[in-house]
């Protein structure tokens, strides 16, 4: 069978990628590989919120400014950037040209996410709705991928918007069941829905020791300890000022599993946007380590990482404690067991902990710190268990989600 033919795609998420979450990316980065690994002379236009030539070098692709404000600050009480009277357009002249030079659009990511409510020309589910339109009048095919539908999606501007993807798109690869039963839940065609798996396993990252001894050398030392991996996050969007009861807990069960195991604590940040406090995890770590008990030995990394170096950084751990999924994903990929803390977003961690066979691995933090603690050191020593889901769940998905623009085209 001959292959598709295409010259250019456009790819978009809505405030998904190169805002620096190495989580988005990584989806991003499967992606870019599978389209190359298809077809290396395929073009690949990234609309972004910050075009970055230094990204595009190291991914292989183009960023462009897409249609949302370089600060949030900067878009309260307006539409999309360059649809207001006295915003610059120069950016709209560059859209329509790449759209018109392309033969697809491809949106990914949390497309409908409800965390900030949507109305006209304004919220992440009216952003994708506005590249979809975009694309029906330069006749682009639609794709969508690396979908996550969380369970809280209701709105009725949500569903209206869903309903028009229903028809217009040609295929929805979704991350994981949860995510399809949502969709099905809310009446879109369900003939049009595949169940990928999270695309971020697929990434191929080569090792690079030198790398990892550059920003943190004690990975590379000999040792007498094991190293356990920690990236943790706060739940910003619900403008909480005070996180200290969450880092106090958090700080007792870091200690206690430290110190039982006889470990140093590295703590690997995955955010590092100044969009707000909270969501540099670099922040959020130095709270927690100003708790932690004095005996704990750690290392903090400050600097701001891009994927390749914090995957080949995680390589270098012997466990990994994170409430953030793609955190999960880099370490879980590479074999290294990894406990997974819930957040209030149902249908986020629950159903990719599921599909990995892995259910006791993920934590409720509204637990005692101390039985928290207690399960988390028989995970560490039952290693079988984890050893066991590898082999046959994360494997497997990890060579089926490397295809992946295949599996969207075909």
């Amino acid at each position: 069978m001959n292959k598709k033919k295409f010259k250019q795609v456009i790819i978009a998420g809505a405030s998904t990628f190169y805002v620096k979450n190495l989580g988005d990316d990584a989806m991003l980065l499967n992606l870019v590989q599978s389209i190359k690994n298809y077809d290396k002379k395929i073009r690949i236009i990234l609309l972004a919120r910050h075009p970055n030539k230094k990204l595009d070098r190291l991914y292989g692709i183009k960023s462009i400014k897409n249609l949302e404000f370089d600060k949030r600050s900067a878009s309260l009480g307006k539409y999309f950037f360059g649809l207001n009277s006295n915003d610059k357009t120069e950016h709209l002249d560059t859209i329509k040209k790449e759209f018109a030079n392309s033969d697809m659009l491809i949106l990914a990511g949390n497309l409908f996410m409800e965390i900030f409510p949507n109305s006209f020309l304004k919220g992440l589910g009216s952003y994708t709705s506005l590249l979809g339109i975009l694309a029906k009048f330069y006749n682009l095919k639609i794709y969508m991928t690396s979908v996550n539908l969380l369970n809280h999606t209701k709105s009725e501007l949500t569903r209206q918007y869903l309903k028009f993807f229903s028809d217009s798109v040609e295929k929805v690869c979704v991350r994981e069941n949860n995510s399809f039963k949502n969709f099905t839940k809310l009446k879109f065609n369900s003939k049009k829905i595949k169940i990928l798996g999270e695309t971020a396993f697929g990434i191929e990252i080569k090792k690079n020791e030198r790398l990892v001894k550059k920003i943190c050398p004690e990975l590379i030392k000999k040792k007498n300890h094991s190293f356990l991996g920690v990236c943790l996050r706060v739940e910003y969007w619900k403008k909480k000022d005070n996180f200290k009861n969450f880092f106090i807990k958090y700080a007792k069960i870091l200690s206690k599993v430290a110190l039982e195991t006889k470990s140093k604590l590295v703590f690997v940040p995955n955010s590092f946007s100044k969009a707000s406090r909270w969501m540099d995890d670099r922040i959020v770590h130095k709270k927690i380590i100003k708790l932690l008990d004095k005996k704990v030995k750690y290392v903090s990394i400050n600097k701001e990482l891009n994927i390749f170096e914090a995957y080949n950084i995680i390589s270098k751990l012997n466990f990994h404690i994170t409430n953030r999924r793609h955190s999960a994903v880099f370490a879980l990929s590479q074999k290294i067991p990894t406990i997974i803390f819930e957040t209030s977003m149902k249908g986020h961690l629950k159903p990719l902990v599921k599909k990995l066979n892995l259910n006791e691995n993920l934590m409720d933090l509204r637990n005692n710190e101390k039985k928290i603690a207690l399960k988390i050191l028989r995970i560490w020593k039952n290693i079988n268990v984890f050893n066991k889901a590898y082999k046959e769940k994360i494997l497997p998905l990890k060579e089926a989600v490397k295809k992946e623009f295949s599996f969207l085209i075909n």
